[in-house]
């Protein structure tokens, strides 16, 4: 504070103030001092995408890089802990994040760790803003499914802080920021295996089974164990033949049946072709017994030395 020394005589010789003298010196300034306590609060961090261009996966093709450019800003933490890339929205079993180069990831002081029940990718390590970034640069996608939904995955992205000034409200998580990643399926081409035939049909005899060994599979099939929908068809190479009499050892009236109805036999529509229609019963297992079943029978009386049946 200051004192306004109110009695001090002009230079004029004038008398003297109303106030109390306060002697020689003139105007002066006293000094004092007051602390004041700060609390630091920790500032949460902020990340954003720079490039939000879906990322793009081909089922059966190699794993893709998701890039989705991040960058990360915390005003008052240049290191962070952890941060979690996770399939949110879409997963399933079977959806894959990994790394695509581990030595590298390893080389900026950050471990991963992917959960593949839940599709959350973990990173762990203190390491800067930059080194955070390299990491997230390096997560790529990729499902081991053989009939992937073709739903698109959205990818969410958070990181937490070290809270290096040790404020009260601790360390702070992101708010999550999410990329996209658009999946297609590829149907694949079933396949037939061991269908080598080689029995005898004697003109006018018994039928025959024509393989009792053969098996059909589907990759996309298998995997959800259910055939609802497909079809078997089987006709004479060359055309049909309406003396050709195709049929099923499992037969009973129109149903197929490997303990339950697993389908539907159509022998009728097309004389000389057999036409098997499966519902949800049909899983792998009851599909290799139907197709082991089919047998040949002919009411020719003039039969060729061989006939070739196609599948």
């Amino acid at each position: 504070m200051n004192d306004q020394n109110s009695n001090a005589t002009n230079d004029l010789g004038g008398g003297a103030g109303t106030g109390q003298d306060q002697g020689e010196g003139g105007l002066l300034i006293g000094t004092g001092q007051a602390t004041i306590t700060i609390v630091p609060l920790n500032d949460i961090p902020v990340l954003a995408v720079t490039n939000a261009v879906p990322a793009a996966f081909v089922e059966d093709g190699g794993a893709i890089t998701l890039a989705p450019a991040i960058t990360i800003a915390d005003p008052d933490d240049t290191n962070f802990d952890t941060a979690v890339i996770a399939i949110s929205d879409n997963f399933e079993v079977g959806d894959v994040l990994s790394i695509s180069d581990p030595a590298a990831l390893a080389l900026l002081g950050i471990t991963a760790n992917f959960d593949a029940g839940t599709g959350i990718l973990t990173f762990t390590g203190s390491a800067t803003e930059a080194q955070y970034i390299a990491a997230f640069e390096l997560v790529q996608y990729s499902s081991t499914l053989e009939n992937p939904t073709v739903l698109d995955r959205e990818i969410s992205w958070t990181a937490t802080d070290v809270n290096s000034e040790g404020a009260s409200n601790g360390q702070l998580t992101s708010l999550a920021i999410t990329s996209t990643v658009e999946v297609t399926p590829v149907n694949e081409t079933p396949v037939i295996t061991d269908l080598d035939g080689g029995n005898t049909f004697t003109e006018n005899g018994a039928a025959i089974v024509i393989d009792a060994d053969v098996s059909l599979s589907d990759p996309e099939l298998d995997e959800g164990d259910n055939w609802l929908g497909s079809t078997l068809t089987v006709v004479r190479n060359g055309g049909v033949d309406a003396a050709d009499i195709l049929s099923s050892t499992l037969i009973s009236g129109t149903d197929i049946v490997v303990g339950v109805v697993v389908g539907a036999i159509d022998v009728t529509s097309t004389p000389g072709q057999l036409v098997i229609t499966f519902n949800g019963n049909a899983d792998a297992a009851a599909v290799d017994a139907v197709i082991q079943s089919l047998t040949y029978d002919s009411s020719s009386d003039n039969q060729q030395s061989t006939t070739c049946l196609l599948y």
